[in-house]
């Protein structure tokens, strides 16, 4: 039976595939659901071209390791992006999709 579920999934993999859609094994989040102390690499940035303007001259972009330094429930979080301290709103931090590092 177990050989029959990996198949079916190596089936949905590549159906999913054929769409033009990737499946990674990595899990993704949101950058305002993160837990505080860890790293993340950020995968993707959802948002117009003023935004991703402003989030690539402070070093945010897709690809980079960036620690959480403090985060609440509400207000803004605290980022180190390649040793600087970035203080980064929660709408933003919204529109980031990151992974474990």
């Amino acid at each position: 039976m177990k050989g029959s579920k990996n198949m079916d999934k190596e089936k949905d993999k590549k159906a999913i595939m054929g769409k033009n859609v990737i499946q990674t094994d990595k899990k993704l989040m949101l950058l305002a659901h993160v837990k505080p102390g860890l790293k993340y690499r950020i995968e993707a940035i959802y948002g117009g071209y003023c935004l991703n303007s402003r989030l690539h001259a402070m070093g945010i972009l897709p690809g980079e390791v960036v620690k959480v330094i403090h985060r609440t429930g509400l207000g803004p979080m605290t980022l180190a992006v390649k040793g600087v301290r970035i203080a980064l709103g929660r709408g933003i931090a919204h529109k980031i999709e990151v992974s474990e590092a």
